[in-house]
């Protein structure tokens, strides 16, 4: 899921991402190289994660592991 966000809310929260975003977007190809980072599309990208138990593990209501995953790679 993505939410989109305004450049000053992402600049705010992430200046040192934004600084790195920008800098691999010089070094590319990409058509947007020279753009400016206030007209470029900011936005989260998001999951959540199911788990679940064995059939044996529900029976028995033995409590499932909660765990926390972040990550920044795409």
């Amino acid at each position: 899921m993505k939410i989109a966000i305004r450049y000053d809310v992402a600049a705010e929260r992430h200046p040192e991402a934004i600084a790195k975003i920008m800098a691999k977007l010089r070094k590319g190809k990409s058509k947007h190289r020279e753009a400016c980072a206030q007209d470029l599309h900011w936005e989260y990208s998001y999951c959540i994660s199911v788990q679940s138990g064995s059939l044996a593990d529900l029976i028995a209501e033995k409590p499932q592991p909660l765990s926390s995953r972040t990550s920044t790679k795409r």
